[in-house]
């Protein structure tokens, strides 16, 4: 199985165009000042081409240096997150040298891109221009990881929100911000469950660690937000949309009395931008936890396709079923799965389903089996050099399993069972 899909093909600037690592292609003068305004415009896969077009025209106009990213493989990797929290939607940053012309050039990009509203990721930790543009900004170094400010050399960190420079400077685009709309419910919602870690995060969303306030006792919880626009996925998925279908899949789940192989769901609310599940926090670790600890059992790995059993004979499945979306229950014993988003019906699933692992081949029969190998895959799957490249998630079972050798009782076993799933198939 291999996910196809067409991707975007980025334009170089022209003939003097420069390379940036692999990942941006540059254009405009070279940038000869140490530090300055940077201007974030944000673009979704749908409409990357065209955002870029009508940025490209404002930033030449202006002989302003910029840049953009290389491919489409860049633009979602950086908007999933996958080059750090922070650089979410920085998909073309332009490098403003002189303030004298930074609010001529904001004014002009706003009204290039006015019918991109609403259509992207915002950079997480920048300062948004507003009305739901695709524009934000920041000052800070262009060479280095400090700027100078009243002759003071100050650390330039990405990870911190970028209006800490106004406690030295004043802000130049203040009055050209638009307003942001305030969401009163999310925020009614999310007080009543506050916040006390953060657990991953990326351009999709976050998982966070929280508690219900109105608990009579403390009530350990996990909450899960998908935002709109987040990690637009080829077929149109965001986000607010995969938490959505997560949702729709408890409750189908609980319809088929399949509550126990998953979290509690405490609460779902959809609001105008954003997804929130707020579930059951199970004591105890991820089988992928168990493996790098060396205590994954067979007992475990029997235990999943057990419960994968369960939920498929319910006509269900999990969508990426891997050792890191089961979880063995310290409190209740046995093990439960999490983990949705990509979750549905086996009589309307597609072979194509978002997943950790692409098989090339064999051609799998049906969702169930194709399930049943991918967590079985998980258990012997070996990262060389943590690189973990996409290149490395399409793997050929056909060509690998015939001479593969791995460690331990659990992954020995699991390759077994992989080659008997194997030898009904081909």
């Amino acid at each position: 199985m291999k996910v196809e899909h067409t991707p975007i093909e980025v334009p170089s600037p022209g003939s003097d165009f420069q390379t940036i690592g692999g990942k941006w292609f540059a254009a405009g003068p070279p940038v000869t000042a140490s530090q300055g305004w940077k201007l974030y415009i944000s673009a979704a896969r749908p409409n990357f081409l065209e955002t870029l077009s009508s940025v490209r025209a404002v930033f030449d106009r202006h002989a302003i240096h910029y840049k953009y990213v290389s491919s489409d493989r860049v633009l979602r990797k950086l908007n999933a997150g996958l080059y750090g929290y922070s650089q979410v939607g920085k998909n073309i940053v332009g490098y403003v040298e002189n303030e004298a012309t930074l609010r001529q050039i904001v004014a002009e990009l706003k009204s290039a891109l006015r019918r991109f509203a609403d259509t992207a990721p915002s950079p997480p930790l920048a300062i948004p221009i507003g009305g739901a543009l695709p524009i934000s900004y920041r000052f800070g170094a262009f060479h280095s990881d400090a700027v100078v400010v009243d002759g003071e050399s100050i650390s330039d960190e990405r990870s911190r929100p970028a209006s800490w420079i106004f406690e030295h400077l004043a802000d130049p685009l203040e009055d050209l911000r638009e307003p942001v709309p305030v969401d009163q419910e999310f925020d009614e919602f999310l007080a009543g469950f506050p916040v006390y870690e953060t657990l991953a995060q990326g351009g999709k969303g976050g998982i966070f660690a929280a508690f219900d306030l109105a608990a009579d006792a403390f009530d350990d919880l996990i909450l899960k937000i998908g935002y709109r626009n987040g990690q637009i996925l080829p077929d149109g998925r965001d986000g607010m949309s995969l938490i959505e279908a997560e949702a729709q899949f408890f409750r189908l789940l609980a319809d088929e009395g399949l509550d126990d192989c998953a979290p509690q769901l405490r609460s779902y609310r959809r609001f105008r931008d954003r997804a929130v599940l707020v579930m059951e926090r199970i004591e105890g670790e991820s089988l992928m936890s168990h493996r790098l600890a060396g205590t994954l059992t067979v007992s475990h790995v029997r235990d999943c396709l057990a419960l994968l059993s369960r939920i498929h004979a319910a006509g269900l499945y999990v969508g990426d079923a891997k050792l890191a979306n089961f979880i063995a229950d310290d409190k209740n014993g046995g093990i439960r799965a999490i983990d949705f988003e990509a979750a549905g019906k086996l009589n309307s699933a597609r072979l194509d389903v978002l997943c950790t692992f692409q098989f090339s081949s064999p051609a799998f029969p049906d969702m169930a089996t194709l399930e049943r190998c991918h967590l079985l895959y998980s258990a012997i799957h070996v990262d060389e050099g943590n690189t973990f490249s996409e290149s490395d998630r399409i793997i050929d079972l056909s060509r690998l399993l015939p001479n593969l050798s791995v460690e331990g009782e659990a992954s020995e076993w699991a390759l077994d069972q992989l080659r008997a799933e194997l030898s009904e198939i081909v």
